[in-house]
């Protein structure tokens, strides 16, 4: 109890003695941030953020040399990946804006044959007539055959 007495004291000494604390000014303000902290003490909401604060000084303690390398080198690496990404984006966006048609997976045609005014398939890679022996010859002029037959329906259905 005694000690409780001394500290109390040698606080009021404290205010009594020191200029600064008796400015009539600083009294508001003292004033004023006591009022606005006593919610947060009455909620005892103040504490979550000791506990926060409490918490980003440990991370701060055991932050060693090596941590923050590591850190720095993945947010290199994201922030390359997003300005690789955005940059393809750009270009693929540029590209397909330079283009008269908009762009197909296939790029597959239907123009108009001479004479019988049915419709045929350029496939966008080339076919060759030794291309039935190995199967992706085979896919690719069975692909070819199948677009050509879409092409002539819709064209017989027009």
């Amino acid at each position: 109890m005694n000690t409780e007495m001394t500290q109390n004291t040698s606080f009021d000494a404290l205010l009594r003695t020191n200029p600064q604390l008796n400015d009539p000014a600083t009294l508001q303000g003292v004033a004023d941030l006591i009022g606005k902290l006593a919610p947060l003490l009455q909620g005892k909401r103040l504490h979550n953020l000791i506990d926060l604060l409490s918490a980003v000084s440990d991370v701060v303690d055991m932050a060693d040399d090596a941590m923050i390398q590591k850190l720095m080198k993945g947010y290199e690496n994201v922030v390359a990946g997003a300005f690789n990404i955005s940059n393809a984006m750009n270009y693929a966006s540029a590209q397909a804006g330079a283009e008269h048609e908009p762009p197909s997976l296939w790029r597959y045609r239907c123009t108009p044959r001479t004479g019988d005014g049915t419709g045929h398939a350029e496939p966008a890679w080339p076919t060759s007539a030794s291309g039935s022996g190995d199967p992706a010859g085979r896919l690719r002029s069975a692909i070819s055959t199948l677009v050509a037959a879409m092409c002539s329906q819709s064209r017989h259905g027009q």
